[in-house]
Order: structure tokens, then sequence, then C-alpha cells
């Protein structure tokens, strides 16, 4: 089925160098000011990790003081807190108080990542260029708006609705939790919700991982950060693992389920009701299949174990 909102973009366009900046190509400014919006979401990336392992770890530390084990030791890092440390007296003297400042550990590659890649993967061939495709989704109304209030100033933004409506119509499955993960991200400021073009077109940038920048490569090597490290051959790999888990998940749950129904139909005699189609899994996230792939039936999907196909164009 056909995109509706995609722009008609010539083959030279498609994955150029510009397609981030092409735009603001005679306006320094406005580069630096997408520099720094990716800068901005780089550190963002890695203390939405960092947050996330302090909740696990306050998690781990509840069941543990329940239990009455210990955290684990991966984990124990992320609960040293000023308090604690004081609370350990003699014990807890050599603990580190834990903050982002004085994290050295590596970030792993998220779902977020994954997904993230993914999409700009197979979203930049529809476009001339990304701030073509943020004017596509923007918010009209909001910035019809705004210029009322604020003049000819450049207000364009994007609302959480047409960031869901632009997931909708890309090629790829996103689930809603998803959706909302990539859109906490690329907005910092929770309170707004709101999407700048700037910060669209950075958050887009950092995710291009077919043709990586070489300055976004140094901030994320600083930063630790481990998913600029990959190219689109490991995210095929990475996404067929997971689908391979995913298909292996839900072959167990379906066959716990069957064990129950024939359970109960031992114990009252009667017929169980056929499945609704509708409980049937998804399709799972995967890569369009490039020119001259195959696609392939996955053997988890045979019942055999085996790393899945992640390809599932439309």
């Amino acid at each position: 089925r056909a995109d509706p909102h995609a722009q008609a973009a010539s083959p030279a366009a498609h994955h150029t160098k510009d397609f981030f900046f092409d735009h603001v190509r005679h306006d320094e400014m406005k580069k630096s000011e997408i520099r720094a919006a990716e800068s901005a979401l780089l550190l963002h990336k890695k203390s939405k990790y960092i947050e996330k392992m302090r909740v696990a770890a306050a998690l781990a530390q509840a069941r543990a003081d329940e239990l009455g084990k210990k955290v684990p030791r991966h984990l124990k890092k992320f609960t040293v807190t000023q308090e604690s440390k004081e609370e350990a007296g003699e014990e807890g003297k050599d603990q580190e108080v834990f903050d982002i400042s004085n994290f050295r550990g590596k970030v792993p590659v998220t779902d977020c990542d994954l997904h993230f890649n993914l999409l700009v993967f197979v979203t930049k061939p529809k476009f001339t260029n990304c701030s073509t495709l943020f004017s596509k989704y923007k918010s009209q109304e909001g910035r019809q708006q705004r210029n009322k209030e604020d003049g000819d100033r450049d207000n364009d933004i994007m609302k959480r609705d047409n960031w869901i409506d632009l997931c909708t119509h890309m090629k790829v499955k996103l689930s809603p939790e998803m959706q909302q993960e990539m859109w906490d991200l690329l907005v910092r400021d929770n309170t707004k919700q709101e999407l700048r073009r700037v910060d669209f077109i950075a958050g887009f940038h950092i995710h291009d991982v077919e043709e990586r920048d070489p300055w976004i490569s140094r901030v994320a090597k600083v930063l630790k950060l481990d998913y600029y490290e990959m190219d689109v051959e490991e995210m095929r790999e990475r996404l067929a693992v997971k689908s391979a888990q995913q298909a292996e998940l839900h072959a167990t749950a379906e066959a716990s389920e069957s064990e129950e129904e024939d359970s109960d139909e031992s114990d009252s005699g009667g017929d169980s009701d056929e499945r609704d189609q509708a409980n049937k899994p998804v399709r799972v996230l995967g890569l369009p299949l490039a020119e001259g792939e195959r696609r392939g039936v996955s053997k988890a999907a045979k019942g055999e174990k085996s790393v899945a196909d992640p390809s599932a164009g439309d």
C-alpha cells in the first residue's frame, strides 16, 4: 500500500550525505544548532539508560531485603547514595556515590536503539531530506497558532499525535510502548510535549547507522554508547535474534495455553472454542528485503529453535 505522506524523490536523492543538512547547507548557525541538539540527545540517551538501571536496582534492592539476600553485583553500584553510604558506616566508606558523572561503564544496545535505527533505515529512501519528512507530519494547527502569537518566527513543532501518525505510516511495526519511548527520547523537556524540527532531525541523524557520521561517532565513543558501533548487517543480526526469541516465547505461551485447554476439556468433557485469529502474534519488527534477497520461512515458525528472518515487508 502506497504511503500517502511519502515525498517522491529521485534515486540520486536517496541516502545522500546531506540528507540531514541539505535544508541548511548555506546556514552555518542552523547546522551548529543541529549539532548541539545531537550532542544533547546522545547525553540524554545515556542518562535514560542510567535512570532505567537505577529503577531496576531499587527494585532488586527491595526484593533482596525481602528475601534477606544481597543485590546482584552488576546492580549494586546503582544503589549507592550518600545516605546509604553513611548508613553503611565503616563498611561503606569505600563505596562511591553513584551519579552520571562517575558512571564509567558502557551503555549497551537497547531495544529503543534497534527500533530507531530501523525506522531511520526504512524512512530515508522515501524523502529527499529529513526536514521534508518533518514537514509532512508536523502540527499545522500548532504552527498557525504560534505564528499569530509570535509573528513570522519559525515555530515548527510536532505533537505526539503527529509522531504516532508518522510511526504508523512507516513500513515497520512499532509497539505503542516503543513509539512512546522514542518520543520521550526526542522530547527532552517533558513539560512541553512538543518536538522541534531541530531535535527531530538530530534524533534521526544520531540513529543513522547506514552512513555513520564521524562527529557523532566521536561523541558516542566518549559517552561509551555501544549502539553507534553497529552497522546495518549487525542491526539485521540483532533483529533476527530478537525475532527468534519472540517466536520462541510465543510458541511456549501457546503450548502452555493448549495444555490448559486440554486439561479443561478433560475435566468438563466439553468441546473447546475455536481460537480467535486476533490472538495470533502480530508481524515481528524487521527490515524490508533488499534487492536480490529471498524471504525464508524461519525455523522458529516450523517449531525448530533457530534465528528467525527479521524481514517483514508489506
